[in-house]
């Protein structure tokens, strides 16, 4: 009984992720990526693993030396980014190129 309260309680951290994830994609990322799904599509898991992990500070540095992502910089230097760092990961990782084929994206 335990293992299944556990199993529910990981599937639903995950799935409140994701849609943080889908949230702050649609709140910070869109006005200038876009659709979630070319963007994720664009990079292998193991990618956005590397670009998100410590806080994000690789796909931070990414937007931060790019002139054309100015817009962006407030953001990419915020603790909120910090904070939801691993939620877009998470997103990401779900709709990346080598995962499973995907049918609904935000």
């Amino acid at each position: 009984m335990k293992t299944y309260l556990l199993i529910f309680l990981f599937i639903t951290d995950v799935t409140a992720s994701i849609t943080m994830g889908k949230e702050t994609y649609a709140k910070e990322c869109k006005q200038c990526h876009l659709s979630l799904k070319s963007v994720a599509s664009n990079k292998q898991s193991k990618r956005w693993k590397e670009l998100l992990s410590k806080e994000g500070h690789a796909l931070a540095q990414v937007h931060l030396n790019t002139q054309e992502a100015k817009p962006s910089w407030r953001y990419f230097k915020s603790s909120e980014y910090k904070k939801q760092s691993n939620d877009l990961k998470d997103v990401l990782i779900k709709y990346s190129a080598d995962k499973s084929k995907h049918t609904s994206c935000h």
